[in-house]
C-alpha cells in the first residue's frame, strides 16, 4: 500500500492490486496426519476431511487405488501405510530364511521372475505368499487403529489393492480384518492356478510343491477360505488381456467365491468388474468409476 500511495502522490495513475485467485467454496479441505504402529514398523498418513469428528464420524478407505481427491471430496478419510522393515532388522535374516524354505540352486539360478523368483519349482512363490500373509496381518492392525479414531466410523472401513497388493487384501480378509468393503484389482483367489500358469511363476509347467509348503499354501489360499470374509462386500476387477493373472485363474475361482457369498446370504455383496480388452496395468484406469461406485454403495451411508 505504501508503494501505491507513492505512485499516486507522484501524479501517476496507480496500478490496482492484483486480486487474489477465486476460491471455490465447495472445494474439499482436509488435514494430513501421520501415524505409527508397532514402534514405527507400520507408518502411514491420514487425510481427514474437514468436519470429521466424533459427532460426524466418516468412512475410511485404506490404500485406495483411486485418486485421494475423489474420496476426500466424498467426505471419506483416506489412509495409506507402508512397512518399515528396518525397524525389525535384527529379526529379518531369520525371517527371510524361514520363508525361503531352501537356499538358491547351484549357480544362483531361480525359477519365476521378479517377486516370484524362487530357488526351485517346488517352492515357487513361497517367500512371496509368506510375505503377503505377514503384510495382511499388518493391514489388520491398521484397520484396528482406524476403528479407535473417534472421527472414523468403524463400521464403514474399506481396503483396496492392485496386483501384489490385491493378494495382500485377500490376506487381510482371511486374517480377520473388520472391513465393510474391499476392492481387489488384478489378482485372483486361486493361488495354485496362479503359480502354475502365470508367466511370472511357472508359466504353464506342472505344479508339484514341496509337501510342507503345499499344506501351508492350501491353508492360506483365499479360494479355500472364502467363508472367512463373506461379510465383506467384495469387488473384483479383472481384464481379458491381463497376462500376469491368467483368465482361467480368475474364471476358476469366481464361481467358488459367488457360491460362498450366496450360502452366507450375501450374493449382492460380491461383484466382478470385467474388462475384456484391459491389460494388467490398465485395470485401475478403466475401472475407476466402478470402484468409486462400490465405495459409494457400501461406505457412503452408515451401516444398518
Amino acid at each position: 500500500m505504501l508503494v501505491a500511495w507513492a505512485v499516486i502522490a507522484s501524479g501517476c495513475a496507480a496500478v490496482p492490486d492484483t486480486p487474489p485467485p477465486a476460491v471455490d467454496a465447495a472445494a474439499p479441505t482436509w488435514i494430513e496426519r501421520s501415524f505409527e504402529i508397532r514402534g514405527g514398523f507400520i507408518r502411514g498418513t491420514l487425510l481427514v476431511p474437514e468436519g470429521a469428528s466424533a459427532d460426524q464420524p466418516r468412512p475410511a478407505v485404506v490404500n485406495p487405488v483411486v485418486p485421494d481427491e475423489a474420496l476426500t471430496a466424498r467426505g471419506f478419510v483416506v489412509a495409506r501405510y507402508r512397512l518399515d522393515w528396518s525397524v525389525l532388522a535384527p529379526e529379518r535374516p531369520a525371517r527371510e530364511t524361514a520363508s525361503s524354505g531352501k537356499p538358491p540352486a547351484a549357480g544362483g539360478k531361480t525359477v519365476g521372475v521378479w517377486l516370484l523368483a524362487s530357488p526351485s519349482a517346488d517352492v515357487i512363490g513361497q517367500s512371496y505368499f509368506r510375505l503377503i500373509s505377514s503384510d495382511g496381518a499388518a493391514a489388520v492392525e491398521v484397520v484396528d487403529y482406524l476403528r479407535e479414531l473417534a472421527y472414523v466410523d468403524g463400521e464403514r472401513i474399506g481396503i483396496a489393492g492392485v496386483s501384489t497388493n490385491g493378494f495382500k487384501v485377500y490376506a487381510a480378509l482371511m486374517a480377520g480384518a473388520r472391513l465393510r468393503a474391499a476392492v481387489i484389482v488384478g489378482a485372483c483367489a486361486d493361488y495354485h492356478s496362479f503359480l502354475a500358469d502365470s508367466p511370472v511363476a511357472l508359466g504353464g509347467a506342472a505344479l508339484e510343491l514341496d509337501p510342507e509348503y503345499e499344506r501351508w499354501l492350501s491353508a492360506h489360499e483365499a479360494v479355500r477360505q472364502v467363508d472367512r470374509f463373506t461379510g465383506t462386500a467384495l469387488l473384483l476387477v479383472n481384464g481379458g488381456r491381463d497376462h500376469v493373472i491368467p483368465n482361467h485363474c480368475v474364471d476358476g475361482s469366481i464361481p467358488t467365491l459367488r457360491q460362498a457369498y450366496a450360502r452366507a446370504g450375501g450374493a449382492e455383496r460380491i461383484r466382478q468388474s470385467w474388462w475384456p480388452k484391459a491389460t494388467h496395468n490398465e485395470l485401475v484406469a478403466v475401472a475407476t468409476e466402478d470402484i468409486l461406485a462400490w465405495w459409494d454403495r457400501w461406505l457412503a451411508s452408515p451401516a444398518d
